[in-house]
């Protein structure tokens, strides 16, 4: 498996965190609540689900988070995973409480679940994807 070097994942890391936090933060805080009507989804049956799956749509993005933190953070702990936790706990809370000021928007603590919830199994996916992909996970025969 070809390894980057951790300078180059450490910045990987730092612009897609920006960039994903930046896309949490514009859709909680789009004034109508059915971002699914926002022109930059074009696609009818995604415009639909994610009107119909308001909480679940919180988590997608932290679920990819916590995956590029997996596959891009080259020094894995269970301490760095807790701070991963924390930070996503913060980056929602922040997009949670914003809402409040949005007059067609509320605060909902089903989003900070769900949130939360997203990068526990972010974290999860990548950790059974990389001991998958470990030479010494494979059987054969």
């Amino acid at each position: 498996m070809v390894r980057l070097p951790d300078s180059l994942l450490k910045y990987l890391l730092i612009i897609s965190s920006i960039i994903i936090t930046g896309v949490i933060f514009y859709f909680s805080w789009v004034p109508d609540p059915n971002i699914g009507n926002l022109v930059i989804l074009h696609d009818q049956w995604f415009s639909d689900w994610i009107n119909e799956y308001g909480n679940l749509r919180t988590a997608i993005p932290f679920f990819v988070f916590a995956l590029f933190f997996e596959f891009l953070y080259p020094w894995n702990s269970l301490k760095s995973r807790i701070i991963l936790i924390l930070v996503s706990l913060i980056i929602v809370s922040i997009a949670e409480t914003g809402q409040l000021l949005l007059p067609k928007r509320h605060f909902d603590l089903m989003d900070i679940v769900f949130g939360l919830s997203g990068t526990a199994l972010g974290l999860l996916t990548g950790i059974l994807i990389k001991s998958l992909l470990r030479p010494s996970a494979r059987h054969f025969g």
